[in-house]
């Protein structure tokens, strides 16, 4: 996605690729980054920041998820659409300290993520493969490496550190 923008919630009217003619808010994604931007006089002005993506709405993040990493369950690797429904699954679960990052969220089906529940990646790619089931582990460290770089850029998130660093061990021993 480097060097597009994306207008992900009600852009303001006129807004073309970061130049708008009306005043109001917007949210955008330009290089992975999810970004607020204030139109004030014609004039644009971005701001990026964890909380940004806390105010962005789930079909606004599942959007930028699905732009980003295209639009596949991380699990079963079934494409999204028609009958699977796409929804955002915490690679790092909510219950376990992951944070509400765009980064710490990927694209999965309902019943994938559903299915999931609070088990870690790591857990559950084995459990996947116990059954016979292909899993996209190099996907997997993928996406777990780029939340480790977003912690250590915005830092804080003590709790996941180690939760972390364990998953990235367990997954890249059978890559």
């Amino acid at each position: 996605m480097a060097g597009r923008q994306a207008s992900l919630a009600r852009p303001a009217s006129g807004t073309v690729a970061g130049t708008a003619t009306g005043a109001g808010t917007a949210i955008t994604v330009a290089g992975d980054v999810l970004h607020q931007v204030h139109v004030i006089h014609h004039h644009v002005v971005h701001v990026s920041s964890p909380e940004v993506r806390a105010q962005c709405g789930r079909p606004a993040r599942l959007a930028a998820i699905l732009d980003r990493d295209g639009a596949s369950c991380i699990w079963c690797s079934r494409p999204l659409g028609g009958l699977v429904r796409a929804t955002t699954e915490h690679l790092v679960p909510r219950v376990k300290g992951g944070p509400t990052w765009l980064e710490n969220e990927v694209a999965a089906g309902r019943r994938c993520n559903a299915e999931r529940g609070h088990v870690s990646p790591a857990e559950r790619a084995d459990e996947w493969e116990r059954r016979g089931w292909p899993v996209d582990r190099e996907r997997l460290l993928r996406e777990l490496i780029a939340l480790h770089h977003a912690i250590a850029d915005h830092g804080g998130q003590r709790r996941v550190r180690r939760y972390l660093a364990s998953q990235l061990r367990r997954l890249s021993r059978n890559v």
